[in-house]
């Protein structure tokens, strides 16, 4: 009986059309860089006088951290968050099929100051990712109820009368 209970408990836990779900996305993205660069007479006008020009870098980096909870839906769902000049905007979609995650289509913008007018030294990533590791992170209440499942489950297995052994016969 109460292992039954530890299953619908353990059930409820993880329900198969969720609301809002907290995601980790991992990968790596691929792009460029532009800088604005600027001759040394002059700097402050570099860019009113047309004296600055823009050099273009390759631009690699690694990411893994936790997306804001969104409402994930069977089929496509697309995302954004972040700010431009603070940490960078992270866009994409994450397809789920029947609880199976895939992430595609995954663009990082970030720019300091009001790129590329007027600020001397500013710069602009823009990197992309095909594809990314899409994973599920369980919510506190979810936590929650596992965790008393697995109580459940130890407590009932504990109660459970034992049986005393017998010599083996010689």
């Amino acid at each position: 009986m109460l292992g039954i209970l530890a299953a619908c408990l353990l059930g409820l836990a993880a329900p198969a059309n969720a609301a809002l779900v907290q995601l980790g996305i991992s990968g790596a993205v691929d792009g460029t860089k532009q800088t604005i660069v600027c001759g040394p007479s002059s700097p402050m006008s570099c860019i009113t006088d047309n004296k600055g020009s823009l050099r273009t870098d390759g631009y690699q980096n690694s990411f893994d951290f936790l997306i804001n909870p969104i409402d994930l839906k069977q089929g496509a769902n697309s995302f954004e968050f972040g700010g431009l000049r603070n940490g960078g905007v992270w866009t994409g979609t994450i397809f789920n099929d029947n609880g199976v995650l895939t992430g595609s289509n995954l663009l990082y913008r970030f720019e300091t100051g009001n790129f590329p007018t007027q600020t001397i030294g500013a710069y602009s990533i823009r990197a992309t990712a095909t594809t990314f590791r899409v994973t599920a992170v369980p919510e506190p209440g979810t936590w929650a109820l596992m965790l008393v499942g697995f109580l459940v489950v130890g407590s009932a297995l504990r109660q459970q009368p034992r049986r005393a052994s017998l010599p083996a016969a010689a």
